[in-house]
């Protein structure tokens, strides 16, 4: 019997034995249809169910909030599927193109501020070439233009061929 068959039995079942036999049947099947539903999660999924399981259980006894996150954090790098080791090209940007510096507000080389500032953080291209995409790069010229075989658009000018 299929769920939609045991939604159907007991929605025309009557008197309190009925009832009570048609709905353990839904039951049953909700029980299969659930089972059937986590064999289909991949090994991750099902890490996470049960760690949330688990938090819900640990926030019920007072566990405190950062006592729950580093449990499933822990959890879940431990079944996070493992591809490669990552080999950073850079170690100055970690790849990803911009070191991070900060500012303590006063006038200093580092910042380009003039006057004395609240304190901030800031990012500079790397050297890498991960940072090229971070480089400012200059405005092309007049010569530019020409060099391609043709003068520089004028500013009316929206798309080509008009």
């Amino acid at each position: 019997m299929s769920l939609t068959d045991a939604l159907s039995a007991l929605s025309q079942a009557h008197g309190s034995k009925a009832l009570a036999t048609a709905f353990a049947v839904v039951q049953g099947q909700v029980r299969k249809a659930r089972g059937a539903s986590k064999e289909a999660y991949g090994p991750l999924a099902q890490t996470f169910v049960a760690a949330m399981k688990i938090g819900d259980q640990q926030k019920a006894d007072g566990v405190s909030r950062a006592d729950r996150l580093a449990g499933l954090e822990k959890t879940l790098r431990a079944a996070w599927p493992q591809t490669r080791e990552w080999k950073y090209l850079c170690s100055c940007c970690a790849d990803y193109g911009y070191e991070v510096g900060s500012c303590p507000g006063l006038r200093d080389a580092m910042c380009r501020r003039t006057r004395e500032h609240a304190p901030h953080e800031f990012v500079t291209p790397c050297w890498c070439s991960a940072g090229t995409k971070y480089r400012e790069k200059p405005k092309p010229s007049a010569e530019d233009f020409t060099q391609a075989g043709r003068s520089k658009p004028s500013k009316s000018m929206t798309r080509m061929g008009r």
